[in-house]
């Protein structure tokens, strides 16, 4: 255990350096936790605590080896109202600190990204955190959410901590022990209950209020505090960001946030609360701290609420419609309008207008119609402004006639490049929702209004070259980690539209500053896989410097990646290599093949990531699209290689990997006789191609049936081999009864469809949402997912919010599809029958 004097010494010693954070002896920290437990040296200790647990990953690992909220708990458990204000304010500050930093640990970052952490320490964090979570802890700390001096920081504790839905449901279902007991004391049918994670019925909703028993009391006493009488500017701002993040992605929570039941609103059906109006009119506070948490949590609950539907009795939680035919449209607006202020106000402070950029960029995230309001209200326009550089210093010539800056280049502060972080992630996120976003951003950046915005500082003109091209290409190689990550994924976003990549970026040198990027031994995770991200659209068939690219050895550093542990790494190369193969040229082909080679090629169809096995597949499927190029592979690959890679990739659980494994059949059947005999002769391969008219999945049923015209199409007397394995019948269990009976009661009658032409079939990745999800969720756009990552770049939590595959639905394009099918199947047994003749 420490004196008071050694524990000023390490705070000394360690406060804003890092380096001997990263330093310090593994006994200074257990001497540290020891010292907590005695009343004389707790104060301090906590106070060295709060200054360990920020800023260095090693020092947080030693930490967590000595177990430190088993430390910390018990002290918190010992504070009472006659507890010194001293001590409160140290174990509230180190535990707000020691909370966040583990948090920031598990991936799951909330004002942008933040730098990598290994997996042992991402392991303990979360361990610690779930052990934080648990009922017995929050038993201890959440209940000094009452008292005046801990509020502030046990709001902090939550607002910083809570990232997981898990947490959320943790704390929103939590309630004292007082109001348990009472719980306890009712009958089964007394009780008053709600979910907190799942939606709630709308007439359960109306009834609730703020004194419901089954509504949060987390939620209820936070919300309640923001408006208490004579409640400090810090305890209001901590109560919103601590609302914020539970009710972030909780329609639950967020609907019993502001709907409550009042004769008022029940008479005037107004379905705006008392409630809602005052957080409201928070957005008019004279503080900008205020004003901003505010915003943030409308934000917030309209992120998590605007996707309800209103259906008669039923209500649905997708995304789906006009904006103005959503619950609360007029607070979305309103919200985005504040939002658009503040970020396009340059008198504002740079920390309140990095949160907004960051608050609009969560908002308009994969939902087009909030996109389109946010866009209409000047989005676009407010955050070119803010990242439009300042008019260069004059110049002033000497005596000797040289030209010298009046004044040099002042080095940007790291404020400054937080925001540009802050304002590339918010373009990239309007980007992504739609291409031709991105091509408004193209024609903004090069038809900029001579005069700045009203609100701005300037005195002088902006020049009307365009600058976000230029300085994207100067970001990407930047230092800063933000930078570099949020400025790869604007390009990512631009790049997406063929007007921005014929004329935004071909006469830049972007295309070279990314394949820097992905030819380095070491970088971030994160910026990795977005500059590999953008390598897809680079190197896509229609890119004006495909061929450079190609030429210029990124290939190599893509296959280099195809070999790499991480499962997102690997998949992204791979896509990228897809998308170099597609519509590609023999010669181009084999270049590429040489590189990656046929037998890594098979290794990566077997891969254990089921991703991984579909790009492969879908390589294989673009290496078959003409006569020469089918020769080259069977050739190169082997008749017996290649017969093994199809038949493991048809027998695949994973949809879209037995579809593409079937469409390159379909190509290979398009070419020569001996081409196709390698089917025709191949049993098991037409017994699982039988099996795929059966499939679950409409894609793999409509991508059989036209693999069996195409073959039926070339050689219509191979007929035999066919039925031999049942695909007749298998085609006819497809139309039915009710087909076959319509379509067959005259089988000497060809009043049929005309075959359809059917080419061979190469795959690139296709314009279409954002970053998804999708925990973070996969590849949204040209290339995968970050795993489940979230909105701003955290990796390895909880995304991507990047779309999974999603399930077949009975809706328009599966009806459509199926149609295709049973057009298909229709032929299929015409040719079948035309061949018995």
């Amino acid at each position: 255990m420490a004196s008071i004097t050694d524990l000023r010494a390490i705070k000394n010693k360690i406060i804003g350096n890092k380096h001997a954070k990263d330093q310090i002896p593994p006994l200074d920290i257990q001497n540290v936790l020891q010292s907590l437990h005695s009343p004389e040296t707790r104060i301090e200790a906590a106070n060295v605590l709060y200054t360990i647990s920020s800023g260095s990953q090693d020092a947080l690992e030693q930490l967590l080896k000595l177990n430190v909220l088993d430390a910390l708990l018990p002290v918190i458990s010992t504070i009472d109202p006659s507890s010194p204000h001293r001590l409160k304010v140290a174990v509230g500050r180190a535990l707000r600190a020691l909370v966040g930093s583990l948090a920031d640990c598990c991936g799951l970052h909330i004002w942008g990204i933040l730098p990598s952490t290994s997996p042992d320490l991402r392991k303990r964090a979360q361990f610690a955190l779930e052990e934080f979570y648990q009922p017995t802890a929050l038993d201890i700390w959440l209940p000094h959410l009452d008292d005046p001096s801990l509020h502030v920081y046990i709001c902090g504790t939550i607002s910083v901590g809570v990232r997981t839905p898990a947490h959320r449901y943790a704390l929103c279902k939590w309630k004292p022990l007082a109001e348990r007991s009472k719980s306890k004391g009712k009958r089964g049918w007394e009780k008053t209950s709600t979910s907190i994670t799942s939606p709630t019925s709308l007439s359960l909703i109306t009834t609730l209020t703020w004194t419901t028993p089954g509504f949060s009391w987390l939620v209820r006493h936070l919300a309640s505090a923001v408006f208490e009488p004579g409640i400090s500017e810090a305890s209001i701002i901590s109560s919103l960001d601590a609302l914020s993040s539970l009710c972030k992605d909780n329609s639950s929570v967020s609907v019993n946030l502001w709907i409550e039941s009042s004769p008022v609103t029940a008479t005037h059906g107004d379905p705006m609360s008392l409630r809602l109006r005052s957080f409201l009119q928070l957005l008019r506070s004279p503080s900008p701290d205020i004003q901003i948490a505010a915003v943030h949590l409308l934000a917030t609950v309209c992120r998590a609420n605007l996707g309800q539907q209103t259906t008669g009795h039923h209500r649905s939680f997708g995304t789906v419609g006009p904006l103005d035919q959503r619950p609360y449209h007029a607070v979305c607006s309103t919200v985005i309008h504040t939002l658009n202020g503040i970020i396009g106000a340059t008198d504002e402070a740079i920390a309140i207008r990095t949160k907004a950029c960051f608050i609009l960029s969560r908002l308009v995230l994969d939902d087009k119609a909030i996109t389109d309001v946010a866009v209409d209200a000047g989005a676009l326009q407010a955050l070119l402004t803010a990242l439009e550089p300042e008019p260069e210093a004059p110049t002033v010539q000497n005596t000797e006639e040289m030209q010298v800056n009046v004044e040099e280049e002042i080095e940007e502060l790291p404020q400054d490049l937080h925001f540009r972080e802050a304002a590339f992630t918010c373009l990239s996120s309007v980007g992504l929702t739609d291409s031709q976003y991105s091509r408004q951003i193209l024609e903004m950046d090069a038809k900029r209004e001579a005069s700045p915005a009203p609100s701005s500082r300037r005195s002088t003109q902006s020049s009307k070259e365009p600058f976000l091209f230029p300085l994207l290409s100067k970001s990407i190689a930047h230092f800063h980690l933000g930078v570099r990550y949020s400025a790869l994924q604007l390009v990512r976003a631009l790049s997406r539209a063929l007007a921005v990549l014929r004329t935004g970026i071909v006469d830049t040198d972007i295309p070279t500053k990314v394949t820097g990027v992905i030819s380095k031994e070491s970088e971030h995770r994160a910026v990795l896989i977005a500059a590999l991200m953008v390598t897809c659209n680079l190197v896509n068939d229609y890119a004006p410097f495909r061929e450079d690219l190609i030429k210029g050895g990124v290939v190599h550093h893509l296959v280099r990646h195809t070999h790499s542990t991480d499962d997102d790494v690997r998949l992204n190369a791979l896509w990228a290599i897809k998308n170099a193969l597609y519509n590609a040229k023999t010669s181009e082909i084999a270049e590429v093949i040489n590189i990656l080679t046929w037998d890594h090629l098979i290794k990566l169809s077997e891969d254990a990531d089921r991703r991984v096995r579909e790009q492969a597949v879908v390589v294989l499927q673009n290496t078959t699209t003409s006569d020469a190029d089918i020769a080259y592979t069977v050739s190169m690959l082997g008749e017996q290689r290649l017969s093994k890679v199809l038949h493991q990739s048809l027998s695949n659980n994973d949809p879209k990997t037995v579809e593409h494994a079937i469409r390159a059949m379909n190509n290979i059947a398009t070419g020569t006789l001996s081409h196709r005999e390698l089917i025709f002769t191949n049993k098991p391969l037409l017994t699982l191609l039988r099996n795929a008219l059966a499939h679950s999945s409409v894609g793999v049923r409509c991508a059989a049936a036209t693999c069996i015209c195409e073959l039926l199409a070339a050689q219509p007397f191979r007929h035999r081999e066919l039925r031999e394995v049942g695909i007749e019948q298998a085609l006819r269990s497809v139309l039915g009864v009710r087909e076959r009976s319509n379509i067959f009661a005259h089988p000497h009658s060809h009043s049929i469809h005309p075959l359809p032409a059917i080419h061979p079939q190469a795959v690139a990745s296709a314009p279409s949402s954002s970053m998804s999800h999708s925990p973070l969720s996969t590849g949204s756009g040209f290339g995968a997912a970050l795993g489940t990552t979230g909105s701003f770049g955290q990796v390895g939590s909880g995304h991507v919010g990047l779309m999974e595959s999603v399930p077949e639905s009975p809706g328009l394009m599966g009806r459509e599809t199926d149609r295709e099918v049973i057009e298909a199947v229709k032929v299929a047994l015409a040719l079948l029958d035309k061949g018995k003749e």
